[in-house]
């Protein structure tokens, strides 16, 4: 049986850290059109609900309520690399701390779920900059499974230094009218 790509859990406290900056130790890496965090000593990538992430300033999570068909496969808004934001809204029954996800051009796409958005509200109240970024968008349309929108929020110095190992320019091939982030 081959090895896991993903970082395993007994390496976790050790390798998923804050280097001497305070920013954490891993990178994004392009691999099969998604964006993925990776550790730099093993080259395996951490499972994007990771709990240790929190601890290092990265917020990630999968979109709710996204309408794949309009939004990701015709319009193409959430290509690996594109920038999103976080809006604050009391809408869909989220209660008041629910947020919203809107694409570069400024269109909702989807929601952070209630228990995200529960720790991601008091810090957007509180001002702090956190900057949204698409990890990878599968538009596959299955009755039994919903197509997957992976995103990363942090503040723009982990974005940025996430960000540092890819080469300049979008990490994927994207239509002109998105956002993406580059290094």
């Amino acid at each position: 049986m081959p090895a896991s790509r993903y970082l395993p859990p007994q390496d976790w406290d050790r390798l998923l850290i804050a280097d001497a900056q305070g920013l954490p130790t891993l990178y994004l890496a392009a691999d099969a059109g998604e964006l993925w965090l990776t550790e730099p000593s093993t080259g395996r990538v951490v499972a994007l609900g990771n709990s240790h992430l929190r601890g290092l300033g990265i917020w990630s999570f999968w979109l709710h309520n996204v309408d794949q068909r309009t939004i990701v496969a015709r319009e193409g808004l959430l290509q690996p690399g594109s920038v999103v934001a976080l809006v604050r809204e009391q809408a869909h029954g989220s209660g008041p701390r629910g947020i919203a996800v809107h694409a570069a051009t400024g269109r909702p796409v989807g929601h952070v779920s209630p228990r995200i958005a529960a720790g991601l509200s008091p810090l957007l109240d509180g001002g702090a900059g956190l900057l949204a970024v698409t990890l990878a968008s599968d538009p596959t349309l299955a009755r039994d499974r919903p197509g997957l929108v992976k995103v990363i929020a942090c503040s723009p110095d982990v974005i940025g230094h996430l960000f540092r190992r890819l080469p300049q320019g979008a990490p994927v091939p994207l239509r002109a009218h998105d956002t993406v982030l580059v290094a």
